[in-house]
């Protein structure tokens, strides 16, 4: 049986998850911005202080790869994004046909803490990850293949690359 303090802890950040999801589907819903599928999970950050080595992301999944960066710039205004932890894979190398997605960390900004709503959530992070249909196919067949694993024959990757760039290209 899980102690009432581990226990209270989950359902606090499982809680605060599901309002994040419901906070940013809302912004983008009043900006008008369509969206695929936005959804959210516990993920594990051991780069972060011991209370928040499992932090809730939200992932918002567009149509098209031009409305990831319109969705960028409505939620830098809406949440404090923390600029060191921020990572913008959108600006890969010429050489690179990696997963492009935007990934911020961020947390609520001074006023909407205040708010009844959010006054439990604190100054609490969370990671946003913004990606369009074809890039998070590509997400897809990235973590299946695992084409940076060294076992990975030269010539398979070679395919692997070609479809990462029609799948850019498209």
């Amino acid at each position: 049986m899980l102690s009432k303090k581990y226990q209270s802890a989950i359902e606090t950040s499982t809680a605060f998850m599901a309002k994040m999801e419901d906070l940013v589907r809302e912004i983008a819903i009043q900006n008008s911005i369509p969206y695929y599928r936005i959804e959210s999970q516990m993920e594990h950050h051991p780069h972060m202080n011991a209370e928040d080595v499992y932090m809730p992301v939200v992932r918002i999944i567009t149509y098209f790869e031009d409305t990831v960066s319109k969705v960028a710039e409505i939620l830098q205004n809406e949440f404090d994004i923390i600029p060191g932890k921020s990572i913008d894979k959108k600006k890969n190398r010429l050489d690179s046909f990696s997963y492009k997605h935007i990934q911020y960390i961020g947390n609520l900004k001074a006023n909407r803490r205040e708010l009844t709503e959010y006054k439990r959530c604190g100054d609490k992070k969370f990671e946003i990850q913004l990606c369009s249909m074809l890039q998070d196919a590509w997400s897809g067949i990235e973590k299946e293949l695992g084409y940076d694993n060294v076992s990975f024959p030269a010539e398979s990757k070679r395919d692997f690359y070609r479809v990462g760039a029609l799948l850019e290209m498209a």
